[in-house]
């Protein structure tokens, strides 16, 4: 029983060694892939539950962790495993977190002085009762581990979702993602994706860098004529707002295409078909209007009065009657 016994810690030291390639596969998949990690993971150390245990169960009845020769017992060896089962639980917590970082090796330590004290005391036959030290060295330190992964865990997570919430590292995030969002792929080098990025809330080096990619692009107005065209009035909105930053003014030949736009957004407001983007459409076929030097004033009279019947459009509606004051 004694060899089975070190047989099975040996397979529980196995299964530890697993943990970490495991968890490393894991953080580099999306999706069920991700998921299939976690449940692999779980299988992964209920088997080694199953491997301690045993070992545990027999080593605490036989007086392994006590000061008396054949102390212990089945009160001692269910306590044991009672304990190990909640450490197990927190090691598959940290090992199935996909943020673990570093505390992805208190699961793999944990078990492991526990393990070689009990693999030696099996070795030794049941002899005499081992020294203190060792007792107090094998319980402490495995549950010392997990203590410390607690407090220090918990200090760090603490930090963590305070610096998540700090306004200054949402903004640097989310101009890390804006930056990602720009350098990924453009199929057939679409116009459309560096237009995205030349609004005024846009970072200033990355929209410097857009603005300098359009204006280096050989085809720049008829792609902008084209957009203008696509009767989308969000990608359309972005054309007009880099036409309106345009040096030297933007040519005449954008001013049929823009006239085209300005009448699909009247009929879009007539019809009742516009969304949130209606004020940033406006706004924008304004600002196309100063830049070609073109009044757009009956149309905006007429999108006024469309406007006026319809609930919920007074933001729009002041936009145009501002312009149409002035």
């Amino acid at each position: 029983m004694n060899a089975f016994c070190n047989l099975l810690l040996l397979a529980a030291g196995g299964a530890s060694i697993l943990i970490l390639p495991l968890w490393m596969s894991s953080q580099n998949s999306i999706g069920p892939d991700r998921i299939g990690g976690t449940i692999v993971c779980f299988f992964l150390l209920a088997a080694r539950w199953m491997c301690m245990s045993i070992p545990l169960l027999r080593a605490a009845s036989q007086g392994a962790f006590s000061s008396e020769q054949g102390g212990g017992g089945p009160g001692a060896a269910l306590g044991m495993v009672a304990v190990y089962s909640i450490l197990e639980l927190y090691s598959f917590l940290c090992a199935s977190e996909k943020s673990a970082g570093p505390f992805i090796i208190l699961p793999i330590l944990m078990p492991v002085t526990i393990g070689l004290y009990m693999f030696w005391w099996f070795s030794r036959g049941l002899a005499a009762p081992a020294p203190p030290w060792m007792r107090w060295a094998a319980l402490g330190s495995t549950v010392g581990v997990m203590i410390f992964g607690l407090v220090v865990g918990g200090i760090i997570t603490g930090i963590q979702e305070w610096r998540e919430k700090d306004p200054a590292h949402i903004a640097e995030q989310d101009a890390l993602g804006r930056r990602a969002l720009y350098h990924m792929p453009n199929p057939n080098d679409s116009i459309t994706q560096p237009l995205s990025f030349i609004g005024p809330d846009e970072a200033a080096d990355l929209r410097a860098e857009a603005l300098a990619a359009l204006a280096n692009r050989p085809n720049l107005i008829p792609e902008l004529a084209q957009e203008l065209e696509r009767q989308n009035l969000h990608e359309a909105s972005n054309a007009i707002r880099y036409m309106a930053q345009m040096e030297p003014a933007p040519p005449q030949q954008l001013l049929a295409p823009f006239r085209r736009f300005v009448e699909f957004l009247k009929q879009d407001i007539q019809e009742q078909h516009t969304d949130d983007s209606l004020v940033e459409s406006l706004n924008a076929a304004i600002r196309g209007a100063h830049a070609l030097q073109v009044n757009i004033r009956p149309e905006l009279a007429e999108m006024a009065e469309a406007l006026r019947s319809t609930d919920g459009k007074q933001a729009a509606l002041t936009v145009i009657e501002m312009e149409v004051a002035k």
